[in-house]
């Protein structure tokens, strides 16, 4: 569980990638995680819990990948106006 200023992030699905290889390297790495999926999120202002999924552009319910070092989240209560930025770092 991650809490934020808004949100209590309860899991992460992640998108993973190859580990580069680089040469002379014995042990690749192996996957690394490399994007959030969705999120299993609640929203400290109203109380709702929701799955989260990205989008392009900010709408409740959804986040975007705003940054390479955080993303930007909106509550799926149309009545709420909960928002925030969550780090990648806090979700890793």
């Amino acid at each position: 569980m991650i809490d934020t200023e808004a949100f209590v992030v309860h899991s992460v699905k992640w998108r993973y990638a190859d580990a580069p290889v680089y040469k002379g390297n014995r042990n690749p790495a192996g996957s690394v995680k490399s994007e959030v999926l969705g999120l299993d999120v609640e929203c400290k202002k109203c109380g709702r819990r929701w799955q989260a999924s990205e989008a392009r552009e900010a709408k409740p319910g959804t986040f975007v990948n705003n940054t390479i070092f955080a993303i930007h989240l909106r509550c799926a209560n149309p009545s709420c106006d909960g928002s925030g930025n969550i780090t990648k770092a806090s979700l890793a």
